[in-house]
């Protein structure tokens, strides 16, 4: 039965997180000067570099390594942040 209550809380908050990407986005898009903002690819990759280890520590600690979402997260985040490196200079 908690199993039950979990995965629904679970689902709800993941809808709302969803929904809230999509609205950051589309206001992203609708900018006052009609200009559409540059992303900072280098926050990524210092996001990436905090979660990869914080990630690998807490899959450890574990008692077996397991993946867990802040790995795989910091790791995609590692690989946005260091595949547009040539952008991260256009920022300031």
């Amino acid at each position: 039965m908690a199993n039950i209550v979990f995965m629904i809380v679970g689902f709800i908050v993941l809808t709302f997180l969803v929904g809230f990407v999509v609205y950051q986005i589309v206001q992203r898009k609708k900018h006052p000067d009609g200009k559409s903002r540059e992303m900072n690819y280098k926050t990524f990759f210092i996001m990436g570099a905090c979660f990869l280890p914080a990630g690998i520590a807490i899959a450890l600690s574990s008692g077996e390594f397991s993946y867990n979402a802040l790995t795989i997260l910091g790791f995609i985040y590692l690989i946005i942040g260091l595949v547009n490196r040539d952008k991260w200079e256009k920022n300031k």
